[in-house]
């Protein structure tokens, strides 16, 4: 009879251990600040980066649409260049104070491919980073981040979406 009483004990002992860790109250206000720097969207003197952007040069043109997503901008990215080979895919990327980091994942000569990509916000403008890259596998990052040149003379500018 003493062996079943502990046994009782520790599983109701158990019991209230867990229920008191699980329990939760409604009116618990969880409260997360925002800086601007930490999210483009959010600063109220840059516009939003969601839309449709194109960037040209000469006869080379890329498209890109970009959607918020929960924190992330989501959408799709082509480029189209003049008797080259084209590529196209869907771009995820995260405000990083006046940067989007994220990664292109695109189809080109049927293979898919995965590169990441940095884009400068210039008032409503996006200017593309470039840089030394490294590849593993069918991944391509860049191997200085913070070294990277921005393609401010041809940069996607916004535009209605198709």
């Amino acid at each position: 009879m003493i062996f079943y009483m502990k046994k009782l004990s520790i599983l109701i002992i158990g019991l209230n251990l867990f229920a008191a860790c699980n329990n939760k109250t409604p009116d618990t206000k969880v409260e997360t600040v925002i800086s601007a720097e930490d999210s483009i969207s959010s600063n109220k003197d840059s516009p939003s980066v969601t839309g449709c952007y194109m960037m040209v040069i000469e006869k080379d043109t890329a498209y890109m649409h970009l959607d918020d997503s929960a924190g992330y901008f989501t959408g799709h990215l082509s480029y189209k260049r003049f008797e080259k080979d084209s590529n196209r895919g869907t771009v995820t990327v995260k405000a990083d104070k006046d940067k989007l980091k994220g990664w292109y994942s695109f189809f080109s000569e049927g293979q898919l491919s995965k590169r990441e990509i940095i884009f400068k916000v210039n008032g409503s403008a996006l200017a593309e980073g470039y840089g030394d890259v490294e590849m593993k596998d069918d991944t391509v990052t860049f191997k200085y981040p913070a070294t990277l040149n921005f393609e401010d003379r041809h940069t996607f500018k916004k535009t209605e979406c198709k």
